[in-house]
């Protein structure tokens, strides 16, 4: 009998990191990344693969096939910068859409008839696909696309489950305190008054998985209350980042 597998892209850094250690020891975890990790977790599986780019993408196909059918799909992969309309020329716009967008489409295009049919693919979003970030216009652009493609798609491979989480910043370290700048603590905008930890978005996303088998088409937020401050959020960055609206 096959295995069932979890295929997860970016997770050798990072919030990924956080992700394959939590689930690798509820399924088999196979791993995409651009490069494989100096440092590996026991018991997961590496592919050195650019998710960008499908020809690589179907090079590798059979090898995965071949370990077993994938009943967890998730799109972490990601790329973020703080840079306004202003500063973001073409090629970073294009790297940008790229990682953050085109990755989940080119990696479920090449692996989703591999998908057990209760399978659930999973996109890791972000808190900014709702609320517009003043100097992140790339990024939140192409998570928020990430929603609109999650949602279509979920339509089109029903009774396969399709859905994202959208995480608020997620702190990833003792000293790190904000993936959006050390200038200021952000965690003091949060109604919790603290980031998620990379355990809790892991867990999330093994509940949406596990635990929620009529739960398609949608995107959920884990990120402390930020979205309910709704514009609230941009004037209270803006005004901590600028002085000023």
């Amino acid at each position: 009998m096959q295995n069932s597998l979890c295929l997860l892209t970016g997770g050798s850094s990072g919030l990924g990191l956080e992700i394959t250690r939590h689930l690798k020891e509820k399924m088999q975890v196979v791993v995409l990344d651009h490069a494989l990790p100096e440092k590996t977790e026991h018991g997961v599986l590496y592919f050195a693969c650019d998710v960008c780019n499908l020809q690589e993408l179907q090079s590798i196909s059979s090898q995965i096939m071949s370990l077993g059918t994938i009943s967890l799909l998730i799109n972490n992969v990601g790329y973020f910068t703080e840079k306004n309309f202003h500063d973001t020329d073409y090629e970073e716009w294009q790297k940008i859409i790229h990682t953050n967008l085109d990755s989940a489409f080119l990696v479920t295009k090449a692996f989703y008839k591999n998908l057990t049919e209760s399978a659930c693919i999973v996109s890791v979003s972000s808190g900014l696909s709702f609320m517009p970030e003043p100097n992140a216009i790339g990024y939140s652009t192409a998570k928020a696309a990430l929603n609109m493609f999650t949602k279509c798609l979920s339509l089109e491979l029903a009774p396969k489950r399709v859905l994202a989480i959208a995480p608020g910043p997620v702190q990833l370290g003792e000293e790190e305190k904000c993936p959006l700048k050390q200038k200021h603590d952000y965690r003091l905008f949060n109604p919790m008054k603290r980031f998620a930890t990379g355990e809790e978005v892991a867990r999330f996303i093994w509940f949406a998985y596990h635990d929620a088998p009529y739960l398609t088409g949608t995107v959920l937020s884990l990120d402390g209350g930020e979205s309910a401050l709704g514009a609230s959020w941009s004037v209270l960055k803006k005004v901590a980042d600028f002085g000023k609206v």
